[in-house]
């Protein structure tokens, strides 16, 4: 099985430039989802990291207690609205609890490996700073080499390139503008590429 044949990689391609310095391994995603999502932080407790959940591991009987242990530190997608400090990065991996056929894969190392994922309540990789590349179905707008990339509007974990010179798309805090200069999180550095229904090489750079 190839990388984008995979349902779980719909957003970011396998050509990456990165440090591994720069890549954040302790928050879990909240809920399932894709690789390649602009997540922020939405629980974080230095003296409460981990623990059991209240899911049970498999099926759940009368006077038999089976918790699943997971990563409380939690991550969610963007909504909107979100500037350069409140963005934490682009997830590296997708966050799921079955495959495309409707198997759970928390009892299968092999399948996890198979679809680059972690399963739910574990710890997700987390890029804040480099180079990656990102498929059309994780932003908005036209991908051209030196366009701003900022927290889409709309949310849904996604990016969008805009102009920085149009002030009335990107201004400072007392302009009126759709999009303002700190919500700045990186650099498009590309035309969108014809292959894999198009694709933008981009540059993440949070504080």
């Amino acid at each position: 099985m190839g990388f984008q044949a995979t349902f779980a990689n719909t957003r970011i391609h396998p050509t990456r430039n990165y440090s591994e310095h720069e890549v954040n391994m302790f928050f879990a995603k909240d809920v399932t989802g894709v690789a390649g999502e602009l997540v922020k932080i939405s629980r974080s407790s230095p003296s409460d990291t981990d623990g059991y959940s209240i899911i049970p591991v498999g099926a759940s009987f009368d006077r038999v207690t089976s918790l699943r242990y997971n990563v409380k530190d939690k991550v969610t997608k963007t909504v909107g609205g979100e500037n350069k400090h409140s963005v934490f990065g682009f997830t590296l991996k997708a966050t799921l609890d079955t495959d495309e056929n409707g198997m759970p894969i928390r009892y299968n190392p092999r399948r996890q490996e198979e679809l680059q994922c972690a399963v739910s309540g574990e710890a997700v990789p987390v890029l804040r700073k480099g180079e990656i590349m990102l498929y059309s179905s994780a932003y908005v707008g036209t991908p051209t080499a030196g366009y701003a990339m900022v927290p889409w509007s709309g949310g849904e974990g996604k990016v969008a390139f805009i102009d920085p010179t149009n002030t009335g798309v990107l201004g400072t805090l007392t302009q009126s503008s759709t999009y303002k200069e700190n919500q700045v999180i990186g650099t498009c550095l590309s035309s969108s590429g014809s292959e894999f229904d198009g694709f933008a090489l981009v540059s993440l750079n949070l504080p």
